[in-house]
């Protein structure tokens, strides 16, 4: 058990090439963590960057601003692995409970309070997304706005567990061995990280009604091409991974899950 209470709790962001949607993204979401109200936990955070464009270097310097430990995994080809990416960062925290999230988000500013109140050795809480306006520009976000913004926006995948954020210990996340890395790109792997939690007997807890996360608009990129036909095979692939599991009840993973090929790393975290 931890004596410190501040350093209960660790974080995992996974990144994937954000020049085309804005590395401000990054920020917003740091920033919401690092500005929490009424609360004790002051979370390591660890970005996991498996990106192939330009954003590296403002997502290094989000991350020294932020106090954040930047990891950089160059991406080669095409298919990016959230579940991989969120894996390496699980086994390298050391915190006893660890939360895992995309970047898209924007925590609601109790968030880490209602945290702090619910965690258990016994739970996996979850949260919805809410989506903000496509219409609005969230550059230089400030969190007094969270409510008014807040109040603008749709959910966004009810009853669906994607794109959100998994909190539980690190010792189930150990046992259960992760995320399922034969998940790649987006698509089940966070919806199947929380079947395994009810096959593993967790009380699988929503905290929506008690906090909220925005998630940060932007448009679903055009499949094209080569691009195009292995996203669409890839979500299939998915799609009967997801559907085989819940049907069998059977945890899926390999014994080298986490181990992913770092490119660099610099922790600015404090």
């Amino acid at each position: 058990m931890f004596c410190d209470k501040s350093k209960l709790l660790g974080i995992v962001i996974f990144v994937h090439n954000l020049e085309s949607r804005g590395a401000y993204r990054l920020r917003n979401l740091l920033y919401s963590i690092r500005t929490q109200k009424n609360t004790v936990l002051k979370p390591d955070i660890i970005v996991v960057d498996q990106s192939n464009d330009t954003s590296y270097k403002e997502i290094s310097e989000y991350c020294r601003k932020f106090n954040a430990c930047h990891i950089y995994s160059k991406l080669d080809g095409m298919l990016w692995n959230k579940g991989l990416c969120l894996n390496y960062g699980i086994k390298k925290l050391s915190n006893e409970y660890i939360a895992c999230m995309d970047v898209d988000n924007i925590l609601a500013p109790n968030f880490l309070q209602v945290v702090e109140k619910e965690i258990a050795e016994n739970k996996l809480l979850i949260c919805k997304v809410w989506n903000s306006p496509s219409n609005l520009d969230l550059t230089g976000f400030k969190m007094e706005d969270y409510y008014s913004l807040l109040n603008q926006c749709e959910l966004l995948n009810m009853g669906c567990a994607n794109g959100a954020c998994q909190l539980s210990t690190k010792a189930w996340f150990h046992k259960v061995k992760g995320y399922n890395e034969s998940l790649k790109m987006w698509g089940g792997m966070d919806n199947e990280l929380v079947q395994v939690a009810k096959f593993s007997n967790l009380d699988v807890q929503w905290m929506n009604g008690k906090t909220s996360i925005i998630h940060q608009y932007h448009i679903t990129k055009n499949f094209v091409d080569e691009w195009a036909k292995m996203g669409r095979e890839q979500r299939q692939r998915n799609v009967e991974i997801y559907r085989r599991i819940c049907a069998s009840k059977k945890i899926e993973r390999g014994e080298n899950w986490g181990d992913l090929i770092i490119s660099s790393t610099k922790d600015y975290e404090n």
